[in-house]
């Protein structure tokens, strides 16, 4: 839709704010991992984007590795949800807002055993 004229003696007009245009911004991120230590990892960050006007969806693919991973969303510091524990060989799809990080922990991950996969997002917000 071009825009929102209301014309109220119209049934083709249209006087909602959904008829109003947004304009976003959306990118595509996709990356490979590869975690060879325990300790937790920022496999993902956004700079700059207000959290609450941040929309993203995306997938994580945890290729290979030991043992589950955990994936964890942030808001700053502080959790944005409880983690998500994945399986090695599997995916987890993901749509979330108020978060601007996210983190994936590889308890079982070492040197001769890490974690790989592939993370991929794609984040909207506002201009």
């Amino acid at each position: 839709m071009g825009g929102c004229n209301c014309n109220k003696g119209s049934k083709d007009e249209c006087c909602f704010t959904c008829c109003e245009d947004k304009q976003l911004v959306q990118d595509k991120v996709c990356s490979n991992f590869l975690i060879a230590v325990a300790t937790p990892r920022t496999i993902y960050t956004s700079v700059g984007v207000d959290a609450r006007n941040f929309f993203a969806s995306g997938t994580i693919t945890y290729a290979d590795g030991a043992d589950p991973i955990s994936v964890q969303f942030f808001l700053g510091t502080t959790a944005s949800g409880p983690a998500i524990l994945v399986d090695p060989g599997s995916s987890l799809s993901f749509t979330k807002t108020n978060f601007n990080s996210i983190q994936i922990t590889a308890a079982g991950a070492t040197a001769d055993t890490p974690a790989t996969g592939e993370i991929c997002v794609t984040p909207r917000y506002r201009v």
